[in-house]
């Protein structure tokens, strides 16, 4: 079974997303992100702020309906005479509806009528059932609008109708003097939610206004707070720039150590000094094998002068009588001329051996008393005169506290001693 040949395609669009997050400025980087992390911030607190708030104009509806059952059942024989012919009225906010125990309408009520003729009343169960509604238990169903006049609505009037409305079910007796009961049912009480709706819009929209005011403020705040922040990079990348068009006496400002650009200011500033003085080492270095080069070829230059000067003199004097003693004379000065320039070469191969390391080698066995015993003849040879004696150093015990202890020479052979070392160096 073959891999997916998906993948690879996948992944070179990952890394050319990863690169091109990557060639976007620390700048923008930043100042992207205090955008963002300002907009969610006040994006959730808008939307808390309105769930808290719809969920308390809510809760407060809700008081409001059961607070107002007990003055609706004191006045149900009222009810009918309160509304119009149709139990609409202009006066009342409150939908009412009466239902008998067998849950049908008993036409008394009490439905409210906005401007221009519009009805908006709450969808209840169908007449004889209370399908899905809990008696005391406040819910929300939607609005059934009606028009009564020929004339249009206004756009906020028609909005308003529209709007949920929140609906009780309470039961409801009516009992006789005797304190027989004489009718007994269910009351639907409805208040729209319009004001409520409007309330928590208005305050969404605030909370937008206010959203943005913090976002385009934040930004520009972030925006002078990352540049600012971001201003000793930027001097030290300009220092970076003149350090690499070689001026390296350049130093990055001081910052406190305490801040990680002063950390890193100070981390620079220790390498641009050690970088300084190895070039200033290299400079005298090189400074001093273009000396050295110069100074070896004009030794060579003289020996070889020399051969090619006896060789000339030979060519033009081989014909002549005595030619003979003059040619052992010339091969003569050219072999002294020769081995002078050879001994010049090894010089310049033994130094170019040590500049890499080789050429030195540690690991032979000198025999120390023999460099010790040839030092003391060459300087005998060198100064006749001067007394050399060769012996060792010796611990001589004392005899008693006048005499204690103490190293003394002692003239005569010289122990055999061999270390590890480069005998011709």
């Amino acid at each position: 079974m073959q891999p997916p040949r998906s993948l690879p395609k996948q992944n070179k669009v990952w890394s050319r997303f990863t690169r091109r997050i990557q060639a976007i400025p620390l700048s923008t980087k930043l100042v992207t992100c205090i955008i963002v992390l300002l907009t969610i911030g006040t994006i959730g607190i808008s939307f808390s702020i309105r769930t808290l708030v719809g969920n308390y104009l809510l809760q407060k509806t809700d008081t409001q309906l059961i607070n107002q059952a007990q003055l609706i059942f004191n006045s149900m024989d009222s009810l009918s005479s309160d509304t119009g012919d149709d139990g609409r009225s202009l006066m009342n906010t409150y939908y009412v509806e009466v239902r008998d125990s067998e849950y049908k309408s008993t036409g008394a009520g009490s439905v409210p009528m906005l401007r221009d003729g519009v009805v908006s009343e709450p969808s209840l169960p169908a007449d004889g059932s209370i399908d899905g509604v809990t008696l005391g238990q406040p819910f929300t169903t939607r609005a059934v609008v009606h028009i009564t006049t020929s004339r249009t609505p206004d756009h906020s009037i028609m909005q308003a109708a529209q709007s949920p409305w929140r609906v009780v079910a309470l039961p409801w007796n009516e009992k006789t003097r005797t304190g027989q009961v004489k009718d007994s049912g269910v009351v639907f009480i409805g208040l729209s939610l319009s004001d409520q709706i409007d309330t928590a819009n208005t305050l969404t929209r605030f909370c937008a206004m206010v959203g943005i005011a913090v976002v385009l403020i934040g930004a520009i705040l972030g925006t002078i707070l990352v540049q600012s922040t971001l201003a000793p990079l930027k001097r030290i990348e300009k220092t970076a720039a003149k350090i690499a068009a070689g001026d390296l006496s350049q130093r990055v400002p001081d910052l406190p150590e305490s801040t990680e650009v002063g950390s890193l200011s100070m981390s620079l500033n220790t390498m641009l000094t050690r970088i300084e003085e190895s070039f200033h080492a290299q400079e005298e270095t090189t400074e001093k094998m273009k000396r050295f080069v110069s100074d070896a070829s004009h030794e060579l230059r003289t020996p070889l002068a020399a051969i090619h000067g006896y060789a000339e003199l030979y060519k033009m004097q081989r014909d002549m009588p005595g030619a003979l003693e003059r040619a052992d004379e010339s091969i003569e000065h050219i072999e002294a001329s020769s081995a002078r320039m050879t001994v010049l070469v090894e010089d310049l191969l033994s130094l170019a051996r040590l500049d890499e390391g080789r050429g030195i080698d540690i690991t032979q066995q000198v025999k120390l008393t023999s460099v010790v015993r040839d030092a003391a003849d060459d300087l005998h040879a060198l100064d006749p005169d001067r007394g050399i004696s060769c012996g060792q150093v010796v611990l001589q015990p004392g005899t008693d506290m006048d005499h204690p202890t103490q190293f003394a020479f002692q003239n005569g052979q010289m122990p055999q001693i061999e270390l590890k070392g480069d005998a011709s160096r």
